[in-house]
């Protein structure tokens, strides 16, 4: 009879269409554990693996409250091909989100950027990077105030104060975008674009950069200023 009560009461919660959540794999271990029923403290060889993910630390407290791990000392996350580094991170498990407020470095392929701060969410392998980023790949490098990098489909959002270089060129912009994919920079507000062998500058409102890895860079789609 109480296994019947248990399928007529799970039938009702199906037929009420009531939500149900996925259980995602969470597995957190380290050579010490401590702690209490609100906490708990983890030291030496920290490693956490969450769904197609992993995180590695020196040490790490886990408050269950609110189910968020902090980690300290040689943070690495870990989603391939995504990889974070950062001296401290704290971990939201629920929502999968990584915070790094102390310094990072973010690579994915052959883009690599250093940023004061900044937030990864790996259900959607975006990372958001407010105050100072600099970011590297096989063209070019750059510096700005603020970007937004997500994995799919490759962006780099730049959002203010904008200075990328390559071998021929160097350009700056309020703001603008890198598609990696097409290797094409869309610059917008007040954009100068300055030849490193002649000196050259060209003053312009927008811009799109085009890289040809046979001849270099070269512009098109350009519009002057009114």
């Amino acid at each position: 009879m109480r296994i019947k009560r248990h399928l007529i009461l799970y039938g009702l919660i199906l037929g009420l269409g009531l939500p149900v959540q996925a259980q995602t794999r969470f597995n957190l271990r380290a050579d010490q554990l401590s702690g209490d029923a609100t906490v708990q403290t983890l030291r030496g060889n920290v490693l956490l693996r969450h769904d197609d993910g992993q995180i590695t630390a020196d040490e790490a407290v886990r408050r269950y409250a609110d189910d968020h791990v902090t980690f300290e000392g040689d943070v690495e996350l870990q989603a391939s091909p995504d990889t974070l580094r950062a001296p401290h991170l704290t971990y939201a498990r629920h929502e999968r989100v990584g915070r790094a407020e102390d310094g990072l470095f973010f690579a994915n392929g052959e883009v690599s950027v250093w940023a004061d701060r900044g937030q990864y969410t790996s259900a959607t392998r975006i990372i958001e990077l407010p105050g100072h980023v600099i970011f590297r790949d096989s063209t070019r490098c750059g510096a700005m105030l603020g970007a937004v990098y997500e994995a799919e489909p490759k962006q780099l959002s730049l959002l203010d104060e904008v200075s990328l270089v390559d071998d021929r060129l160097k350009m700056l912009a309020g703001a603008g975008a890198y598609d990696q994919e097409r290797r094409f920079t869309h610059l917008a507000d007040s954009v100068a674009l300055r030849w490193t062998d002649t000196e050259d500058t060209l003053w312009l409102q927008a811009a799109t950069v085009d890289i040809d890895q046979s001849s270099g860079p070269h512009c098109r789609s350009m519009s002057h200023p009114p």
